[in-house]
């Protein structure tokens, strides 16, 4: 489903959700069996966790582009983010996550051997979006 706007409650009033209320999701598993350099698809970001199975060497994984990103998660305004997580559980080989066109990536792009990480999608404006390593 990706970001939704969600109502919490705070003070006894509702109210829309914003940025720093926590990950409100119910993420999806996503497991991919792909050896080899790939594009890491808007829709198993907006599922909330891509896992990599069996490599035979270090492989980048792109993501897809940032028109592609905001049209799954239509509801993002600019500054709002969104978490999602890779997981690798191969032994041997690291997966490094790269920006497809339109997003800027930047902080701890590997996801070492046997390791998860957690990323952001952070919408900069209406085309553009970051990709944050955590």
């Amino acid at each position: 489903m990706g970001f939704v706007r969600s109502c919490v409650r705070e003070g006894g009033m509702e109210r829309d959700a914003i940025t720093g209320d926590g990950w409100l999701a119910n993420p999806n598993l996503v497991i991919s069996a792909t050896d080899a350099d790939a594009v890491l698809s808007a829709a198993t970001i907006a599922g909330g966790i891509a896992q990599f199975t069996t490599l035979s060497a270090d492989r980048t994984i792109t993501s897809d582009t940032a028109a592609a990103i905001l049209a799954a998660l239509p509801q993002m305004e600019d500054g709002d983010t969104y978490p999602f997580m890779v997981s690798n559980i191969d032994a041997t080989n690291k997966v490094t996550l790269a920006g497809g066109v339109g997003v800027t990536a930047s902080g701890n792009l590997d996801v070492l051997t046997l390791t998860s990480r957690f990323f952001l999608i952070r919408r900069t404006s209406s085309t553009l979006v970051d990709l944050v390593g955590c």
